[in-house]
């Protein structure tokens, strides 16, 4: 399978949206780009750019072909490198959320190393919404993700399952006695931005409870799971955690588990596109990781 150099030119161009800058990318010609894309177009028989005053476009075909002819680059560059070394993948585009890349990762790699000590990883850390478009576009091998995905575009395997709690400043003053989850409506509360795994997880387990985060006081919407521990340690507002990422500030006693009847766990997942050719290691890798997780 020979990656055609035409998508090569097609894929920089969709990038970029603007064939100069994309002709200078790949050091070749403008008419050379426009010609590489016309060729294409013709092969397909439909238009995968349309103009739009003085900018261009990918119409739904060139969106749907940039999907497919980035995972088709991707596959690849693995084959090339299993061709090469005679031997499993080498190197792996991986990619995590926050929560979990900062604190129920760490075993999982050291075994990866210890038995593949030649693994070369890119680890990117991001929100469940980018991982999953980009494993979709094919920019990324798999991911662990906390959010939820398609079925249909995605294969999966379980991580691990982690505790969903609520947590407060120790000293924290409640509006009214708290019982339940219900009792917690008002009170000032701080989540992650929109697109996190984790606030995705939040507002199903409220829906479940028909709650909305509308029946909080929502103070702040946060990128970064350390400013919301040190705000909620500054009494500012309470919010949601993962056991393992306010773990050590339990047992310090600087965070306090807000006791309420209902329990939530949720399960973290490894998943890749169902597309690759190279799915079936994707899940080995998958199954090892997990396997080094199943003790934290």
């Amino acid at each position: 399978m020979m990656f055609d150099f035409r998508m090569e030119t097609f894929l920089v161009a969709a990038k970029t949206l603007n064939f100069t800058a994309a002709a200078k990318e790949l050091h070749i010609t403008q008419p050379a780009v426009s010609m590489h894309i016309h060729q294409l177009e013709e092969d397909y028989q439909t238009k995968f750019f349309e103009h739009k005053g003085k900018q261009i476009h990918l119409t739904e075909n060139g969106k749907l072909l940039f999907q497919v002819a980035s995972r088709m680059k991707n596959d690849d560059q693995h084959m090339r490198q299993h061709f090469q070394s005679k031997k499993e993948i080498t190197e792996l585009n991986f990619g995590t959320t926050l929560s979990i890349a900062d604190f129920c990762l760490q075993h999982s790699l050291k075994k990866l190393w210890t038995l593949y000590p030649n693994f070369h990883l890119r680890l990117f850390v991001q929100n469940t919404e980018t991982l999953l478009e980009r494993i979709h576009q094919g920019s990324l091998d798999f991911a662990i993700v906390e959010g939820y995905y398609s079925k249909e575009l995605y294969d999966s395997i379980s991580f691990q399952t982690q505790e969903y709690l609520a947590v407060c400043h120790p000293s924290h003053v409640f509006s009214n006695p708290v019982s339940n989850i219900h009792d917690l409506c008002g009170e000032p509360l701080l989540i992650r931005e929109e697109g996190s795994g984790t606030r995705e997880i939040l507002e199903r387990m409220l829906s479940l409870h028909e709650l909305t985060l509308q029946d909080f006081q929502v103070l702040a919407e946060i990128g970064s799971l350390h400013v919301i521990k040190e705000c909620v340690r500054s009494d500012i507002g309470i919010s949601f955690f993962y056991r393992p990422v306010v773990e050590e500030e339990l047992k310090q006693g600087t965070l306090k588990q807000i006791m309420i009847e209902e329990q939530f766990h949720h399960t973290f997942s490894c998943v890749w596109s169902k597309q690759s050719i190279f799915a079936k290691q994707y899940q080995q890798i998958g199954m090892l990781l997990t396997e080094e997780s199943k003790g934290i």
